[in-house]
This record gives structure tokens, sequence and C-alpha cells, in this order.
């Protein structure tokens, strides 16, 4: 019974210190968690209504970085971004395309609807990142 209590203590202990220690969600990820939470979301609907909306959000986010990073590079540099971007556009439109076509026709089940949602949203929270990495490497450089 000690032993119990001791590996229970010992692991409360170490939940907490990870809890501590973890970073804190993006308030996009935040939102969208609490979007999932909601009762009236847990159907293959609301949850693919939670991923939509946290994926426009993370459009609008790196959108924003996109006008902030070219505002701040040079004219090279802006060239260049913008055809990456232009670039990961196309590259994204191909991917949502795969990977609606393999989770909604391919495969049975609702469920991989809400997979498919998550996953090209995933893709576009990946993009929007990368560029938020990029925007603040060149802002510690000024």
């Amino acid at each position: 019974m000690l032993k119990r209590a001791i590996v229970f203590a010992s692991t409360s202990l170490a939940c907490a210190i990870a809890d501590a220690q973890a970073p804190a969600l993006h308030p996009i990820d935040a939102q969208l968690h609490r979007c999932l939470e909601d009762t009236t979301n847990q159907t293959t609907k609301g949850m693919r209504d939670c991923a939509y909306v946290a994926m426009e959000a993370w459009d609008v986010e790196m959108n924003k970085d996109f006008q902030a990073l070219l505002g701040l590079m040079k004219p090279e540099g802006q060239t260049a971004l913008r055809e990456a971007q232009r670039a990961w556009l196309i590259y994204r439109d191909k991917e949502f395309y795969l990977t609606n076509e393999l989770y909604l026709s391919e495969m049975q089940g609702t469920m991989y609807h809400v997979v498919a949602t998550n996953v090209n949203m995933e893709l576009v929270k990946d993009r929007a990142l990368e560029l938020k990495t990029m925007l603040d490497a060149l802002n510690e450089q000024r």
C-alpha cells in the first residue's frame, strides 16, 4: 500500500512539474481545445467546425506574418518570399486534394472527415509557424 502511495505521489509530482514546464499553448490551439471540449461540438460536424475555425485563424496569422516579413525584407528577399509563398499555396492545394481524396473518398467512416480537416488545418498551422520563426529571426537581427 505504501509503495502504491509513493508511486502515485511521484507520478503526480512528475505530472505537475511537466505541466509547469510545458510551453503554453498558442492562443489558436487553446481556442481549438476549448471548442473541442464543448459538449455541443463532440460530433463529426462540431469537431470539423472547430478545426475549420482554427485553420482560418492560422491562415490569418500566416498572412499577417507574411506581410510583416515583406515589410522587413530587402527587395530580393521579398521576391524570394513571394515566390516561396506562391509555391507553398500550390503545394497546400495539392495536399488538401490528396488528403481529401484519401480520407474522404478512399476510407470509410465519418471520423475520417475529422481527420482530413485536422490534417489540412495542421498544414496551414505549420506554414504559419514557419513564417513566424522567420519573422522572429529577422527581428532578432534588428
